[in-house]
């Protein structure tokens, strides 16, 4: 997990935000949200913690099916 936290910081400090073809939240975080930065932060915590979800799970698949 310590390799996710490397590549997670590297992606925060860009500014680079993910968008999976399975999350659709995330689609909708690549819209402008200047006149609702509410919407905007609130969008932008979800897709972290399902990035954060999606992430441990792939690793855990990962392991199982070595």
């Amino acid at each position: 997990m310590e390799d996710w936290q490397k590549r997670k910081s590297a992606i925060d400090s860009k500014g680079l935000r993910i968008v999976a073809l399975d999350l659709p939240t995330s689609h909708q975080g690549m819209q402008d949200t200047k006149e609702d930065e509410f919407t905007g932060r609130m969008l932008g915590a979800i897709n972290s913690m399902l990035v954060e979800m999606m992430a441990t799970i792939a690793r855990k698949d990962y392991e199982q099916r070595r």
